[in-house]
């Protein structure tokens, strides 16, 4: 499950880079809701923070830590 959720973060990401400002919170939601056995979530988290994650002009969002339990 984890190793689906990554594989979809790391795409959403890459096509993020240089193209948007934001990192959503929503849209990471739902990948997670998109791979099989996720029924919910609680307490989704982008560098530690449950809010949208603001990048810099040029900034590129780079996936770290992922952690399902």
């Amino acid at each position: 499950m984890e190793a689906a959720f990554r594989s979809r973060l790391d795409a959403y990401l890459a096509g993020a880079a240089f193209e948007e400002l934001t990192v959503y919170v929503n849209r990471v939601g739902a990948l997670l809701m998109d791979v099989d056995g996720v029924v919910d979530y609680d307490g989704l988290a982008l560098n530690g923070s449950e809010e949208n994650l603001a990048l810099g002009e040029d900034g590129v969002p780079v996936r770290g830590k992922v952690e399902l339990v």
